[in-house]
């Protein structure tokens, strides 16, 4: 259902966007949950990018990767709260 989203979640360093939300929530390698959130941070990626990619005709970078980030910021930051 997600593999377009993980494929390009894999292309071209897409991944540092991840570590680019944990490093901004202030989330560091020694925490407990870091793994974990790394893993959600990832699954976010994909659905978010498979969701843009319905709503728009035209994927470019500079356009996804702002909705990216934020997408996984706010899935990140809802799982912190729990």
């Amino acid at each position: 259902m997600y593999e377009k989203g993980f494929a390009y979640l894999l292309q071209a360093e897409h991944e540092k966007v991840i570590y680019g939300v944990l490093k901004r929530l202030n989330v560091s390698r020694q925490s407990l949950d870091y793994e974990d959130l790394v893993v959600e941070g990832q699954i976010a990626f994909a659905q978010a990018y498979c969701a843009y990619c319905q709503t728009h005709d035209s994927v470019t970078e500079e356009a996804v990767m702002p909705y990216l980030y934020q997408k996984i910021k706010w899935r990140l930051l809802d799982l912190l709260r729990k």
